[in-house]
């Protein structure tokens, strides 16, 4: 047994795992909702933000897409994924 801190509630409780973070249901359920209200705060605050070097791909085919990758000595993904494809 561990002696481990409730991340919610800041009791001591006695767990079966070193790394235990709940001492009971209700703290576990709590936790759980406060972790998705938290990303859902940081998902809608990242919508909000402008779009910064953002290139339009409506407007370029894969070649194109692909050339400018290889241009820049990067293949399609990673470079899809830096100016948010």
């Amino acid at each position: 047994m561990y002696e481990n801190v409730c991340r919610e509630c800041g009791k001591t409780f006695a767990a079966k795992r070193k790394h235990g973070k709940y001492c009971c249901e209700e703290c576990r359920a709590e936790g759980n909702r406060r972790k998705v209200r938290e990303a859902s705060r940081v998902y809608h605050a990242r919508q909000k933000l402008p779009k910064a070097g953002r290139l339009d791909s409506g407007k370029m085919g894969l070649a194109e897409i692909n050339q400018k990758a290889r241009d820049e000595g990067m293949t399609y993904g990673p470079y899809v994924a830096k100016h948010g494809l």
